[in-house]
């Protein structure tokens, strides 16, 4: 999708308009026509979300780009910004799952890495405790896991 001015329209962001703009152009039969003149003029390096491509694109360098109006003329603003709310609700939700996952592998590794003993027994003999045993271990575990439940339920409440 991409927004682009129509001419004639109004200034400024008021006469932004929504166009799909597809690589291969499609028949009246819905079957693939030839290529659209899009291409690839580079990748942006942006901070956050690293999993998301974000690119540069160049339109009719090559040849014609066909554009197909989305809506209504000079509505685009208003329908993108629709669109990034229901990603922004994706990007949160992503950030939980991490968190949820680094949370599961912390009370993994607590549950089955030994070290140390109970404070009562002095023997260095005996075995050692799975950290989980551990109070402030359980105490940072219980922090971890709050905020991810927090985090999961803002996210369930948003969208």
């Amino acid at each position: 999708m991409v927004l682009a001015k129509i001419p004639g329209g109004p200034a400024g962001v008021e006469g932004i308009s929504l166009f799909i703009v597809p690589k291969y152009r499609v028949n009246q039969d819905a079957s693939l026509g030839e290529r659209n003149s899009v291409n690839l003029a580079g990748l942006n390096h942006k901070m956050g979300h690293r999993g998301t491509t974000n690119t540069l694109l160049n339109f009719g360098e090559a040849g014609e780009c066909h554009g197909y109006l989305i809506g209504e003329p000079n509505q685009g603003l208003r329908y993108m910004f629709h669109m990034m709310n229901e990603a922004r609700i994706g990007v949160g939700t992503v950030a939980v799952m991490s968190a949820l996952a680094a949370y599961l592998y912390s009370l993994d590794y607590a549950r089955t890495r030994p070290q140390g003993r109970h404070p009562q027994d002095k023997d260095p003999n005996s075995s050692q405790v799975p950290i989980i045993e551990h109070a402030d271990v359980r105490r940072l575990l219980m922090a971890q896991k709050a905020a991810v439940e927090g985090a999961l339920a803002l996210v369930m409440y948003c969208s």
